[in-house]
């Protein structure tokens, strides 16, 4: 995929920890982890097909990105840029 001129792979899936319950414009955290939950009812590794056992019960909500431009310091994503997904 590429995101602002930054070419990137999806490694691996991601497993969250709070993060998805923190409002994204008020930082304020949900306590009752409500996204969590709600995402453990169809996110899990189980529910991924994912075969390390200590990664079935982890709930999944993202992607690990391997940036091929790492050493390029004129490549930023910012808000507005385009997403273009590769097909393998």
């Amino acid at each position: 995929m590429t995101l602002g001129g930054i070419t990137m792979t999806a490694t691996q899936p991601c497993s969250r920890c709070v993060l998805p319950n923190t409002h994204p414009i008020t930082g304020i955290r949900d306590n009752k982890l409500s996204v969590s939950k709600a995402l453990k009812q169809f996110r899990t590794g189980k529910d991924l097909g994912l075969e390390d056992e200590d990664m079935q019960e982890e709930t999944f909500f993202g992607v690990h990105l391997d940036n091929h431009n790492l050493g390029d310091r004129d490549n930023i994503v910012t808000v507005g840029d385009v997403l273009t997904v590769i097909p393998k």
